[in-house]
């Protein structure tokens, strides 16, 4: 056998399921932010889901976010953005008033206060404690600090003047591309 190992598998959705964040924990089940879109003659209604399937495709659970906000959200629906896995916290999720752990059992717990600045692009964790929030709109970044709840803003040499995608090698190693195109690069989390 060669390659990875990876598996896929479909994901069933009688309506229109535009996904925009997964995160997988360590025993392979995949989770989602998938808005559905159900369309009728005469309308269209849009439900935000946060849905856990096991390794397999199973659908372990789906929770309805337009129904299911922050405890502390004053908005109606949503106010999730973006999912990312942690070892240590779990599922989390940033949304509109900071960054939460979500779980079956206990549902949305506030880990770090944190306004949103904008439409969030990329939700990278890049340390055992840090997690790197970038929103595209803004061009502006967070490096929040899990354990100790500090965030920084706007860490050193990303240039407002250029829009970023991250990510990493899997280790604690943060790479950034400008969306001009014009290469890829390592970022030095020792200045920031």
């Amino acid at each position: 056998d060669y390659g990875s190992g990876a598996k896929s598998f479909d994901i069933k959705s009688e309506n229109k399921c535009f996904t925009s964040s997964a995160a997988f924990d360590n025993d392979g089940n995949v989770y989602i932010r998938c808005l559905e879109r159900i369309e009728s003659e005469d309308s269209e209604e849009d439900t935000d889901y946060l849905i856990k399937y096991d390794a397999s495709g199973k659908e372990l659970y789906r929770l309805d976010l337009t129904k299911e906000a922050t405890k502390d959200s004053s908005e109606e629906g949503s106010d999730v953005m973006a999912i990312t896995w942690h070892e240590k916290y779990g599922l989390i999720c940033h949304t509109t008033k900071g960054i939460y752990t979500y779980d079956e059992k206990n549902g949305f717990e506030k880990l770090v206060e944190l306004k949103a600045s904008g439409t969030i692009s990329d939700l990278v964790k890049v340390s055992d404690n840090q997690l790197l929030i970038y929103y595209i709109n803004e061009s502006e970044a967070d490096m929040v600090n899990l354990d100790t709840k500090e965030v920084v803003k706007n860490p050193e040499g990303l240039g407002s003047e250029s829009q970023y995608t991250f990510f990493t090698d899997g280790g604690s190693n943060l790479y950034v591309s400008p969306l001009d195109g014009s290469g890829v690069y390592k970022y030095d989390m020792k200045k920031s």
